[in-house]
């Protein structure tokens, strides 16, 4: 799925912290990633975060405030283009129904899933550098959310020789 068609999307943490400068990754990836920011700020689209800040949270932490990814995020808040969705929250990690919640294995991700689930059409889940989404595409599609891989050359390679992010 091109990132053009949705005016919405849910971003794991590993697209802002790619977009980074002096971040170690794929030259061809941090390009990707830029486009789809530079695509995210020009064409008025939208980002939607989880109400308990778990999103923003892990956010925050990894982002530099003197870099660009951190001003564009702060510039859709000021703009009104983050949506917060209430999700549920147990234990400091997001609730998914049970089987999602067996195939979304790392707990830190399950936020992701939780507020695009919390759409009755789910907006995608955008990812550059987590090979797990590769290996949930699957199961995540069986419940309408599409995962859009930035750099997939990195996340289909064999496990063990691909860089891991955030």
């Amino acid at each position: 799925m091109p990132f053009t068609q949705s005016p919405l999307y849910v971003v794991d943490t590993n697209v802002w912290y790619v977009a980074q400068i002096g971040v170690d990754v794929d030259f061809e990836c941090h390009i990707k990633v830029l486009e789809f920011l530079e695509h995210l700020d020009h064409c008025d689209k939208r980002i939607a975060v989880d109400n308990r800040h778990l999103i923003f949270g892990e956010y925050f932490r990894l982002l530099s405030q003197q870099l660009a990814p951190y001003d564009l995020l702060t510039r859709l808040m000021a703009q009104g283009r983050v949506l917060e969705r209430a999700v549920a929250v147990a234990d400091g990690v997001a609730c998914l129904p049970n089987d999602l919640e067996r195939l979304v294995h790392d707990r830190d991700d399950r936020k992701f899933v939780a507020v695009a689930l919390s759409f009755s059409s789910p907006p995608p889940v955008v990812n550059a550098t987590d090979s797990d989404w590769v290996d949930w595409e699957r199961g995540l599609r069986d419940h309408g959310i599409e995962v859009i891989q930035l750099c997939p050359e990195l996340v289909n390679t064999p496990r063990g020789t691909s860089e891991q992010s955030v």
